[in-house]
């Protein structure tokens, strides 16, 4: 699919104007949109309010917030409430950190969540990335900042997505701060550093003259600039590293191979820099390959399935007919077709069991009739709108796929569907 399907991605509400011209936005716009159909969730605004524009990458408001639907397993979402119910001066986004699919906030807790809880895995895996530095993981923190507004630090509130306490070979003490993106493309931000230059920039030359892994000549480049966040945090490690005492340390810069912004900010950051030791810029491909290398845990397979797997769009035609792409249960909605006009469409579960508000939502294309089903004793819950509604869900491709995967890796077939039928 190399041109953007304005048909498909109208029916799954990932149509947007500002995506023109970036072909990796479009992407995973449409495999967020693609991955909440299947979870059966509904879809929501971009501010968590009932009366904006429906996007089909975030989810509906509050359920969102209530049941943390953002996030791929318990423990995730174990790690994102005691963050969220405790966040001293981390600064998390809210509703986006609820609601937006696309937010490199809620990845960053579906990659390094579960990895938190098992810093043996971590430690496999963040030592391939390293090349070795980092020798055991000690610890995974999030939204970390050593002092928000601490002169001694950058003064300006900077954190790291993502904080790694490591033990060196040597066995003394490390830490890599890690900045994440996924479909951000680093426009728009020239003002809003300008400012945090204007107020903060004295600070920000006595650390880079400290640290000495920069171009004099190239600074002017990373002062005021689009570069200028992965500067900030470059440097917060810098001061981070020698207020308190660390053997070693480094900034990672971590995206999607596929966002081409990023991968051409990191080639030019790179070129202000005469010493690379302590910058590093990863993929999310990478350290996926990495883990999936070191472990067969089915939340390394998911997050690949939801954030990376582009060649599932590659199979999704360009041109699709209205009843194709199921709507959210028990709603109607007027969806602009392909000529800008509304359509009212209604969810085909929902059409066969109105009274079933939480029945999941199918995801893909109804299953081949020969699936048929004699419930015997159970006719009387069967032939219910729940039992029907139930039925419809277990019967479309996209759900037999996921059954007939888990049974292939040796996991009971519903175990895929847990979540959503529990």
């Amino acid at each position: 699919m190399s041109e953007r399907p304005k048909d498909l991605l109208q029916r799954y509400h990932a149509w947007e104007d500002t995506d023109k011209g970036d072909d990796f936005r479009w992407r995973l716009r449409l495999l967020q949109s693609l991955w909440r159909e299947e979870r059966g969730l509904r879809k929501g605004t971009l501010d968590g309010k009932p009366d904006g524009k429906l996007r089909g990458a975030c989810l509906a408001m509050p359920e969102a917030k209530e049941a943390l639907s953002n996030y791929l397993t318990p423990n995730i979402r174990e790690v994102v409430r005691r963050e969220l119910d405790n966040p001293g001066d981390k600064l998390y986004g809210a509703p986006r950190i609820y609601n937006n699919l696309l937010s490199s906030q809620p990845l960053y807790f579906n990659l390094f969540g579960e990895l938190k809880l098992d810093l043996d895995l971590a430690t496999r895996a963040l030592a391939d990335m390293s090349e070795g530095r980092i020798a055991r993981v000690r610890a995974i923190d999030f939204e970390f900042s050593p002092g928000r507004r601490d002169s001694r630090y950058t003064g300006d509130g900077s954190a790291f997505d993502v904080y790694v306490r490591y033990e060196t070979r040597s066995g003394g003490k490390g830490f890599a701060g890690i900045e994440v993106k996924y479909h951000e493309n680093l426009k728009g931000e020239e003002e809003k550093e300008k400012k945090y230059y204007k107020d903060h920039g004295e600070r920000y030359d006595e650390i880079a003259e400290a640290m000495g892994c920069f171009r004099e000549a190239e600074l002017d480049k990373l002062r005021g600039s689009r570069h200028q966040q992965i500067w900030r945090d470059h440097l917060l490690m810098g001061s981070h590293k020698d207020v308190d005492g660390f053997e070693d340390a480094f900034f990672v810069f971590l995206h999607p191979k596929v966002n081409t912004y990023c991968s051409e900010a990191v080639q030019e950051y790179r070129q202000c820099l005469n010493d690379t030791d302590s910058f590093q810029s990863w993929t999310l491909e990478d350290l996926v390959e990495r883990l999936m290398a070191h472990s067969s845990a089915e939340w390394i397979r998911e997050f690949h399935r939801r954030y990376l797997d582009f060649s599932r769009l590659d199979d999704m035609p360009a041109s699709i007919d209205k009843e194709d792409v199921p709507m959210d249960s028990g709603r109607r909605e007027s969806i602009p077709d392909t000529d800008g006009e509304a359509v009212a469409m209604e969810d085909p579960v929902a059409e066969k069991a109105p009274a079933v508000e939480d029945t999941p939502a199918a995801a893909g294309k109804p299953a081949s009739p020969a699936y048929t089903f004699s419930p015997g004793p159970f006719s009387d819950v069967f032939d219910t709108d729940l039992g029907r509604g139930l039925w419809d869900y277990l019967t479309w491709e996209s759900t037999i796929e996921r059954m007939e995967d888990a049974s292939d890796r040796g996991r009971p077939a519903v175990e895929p569907l847990q979540e959503l039928l529990l």
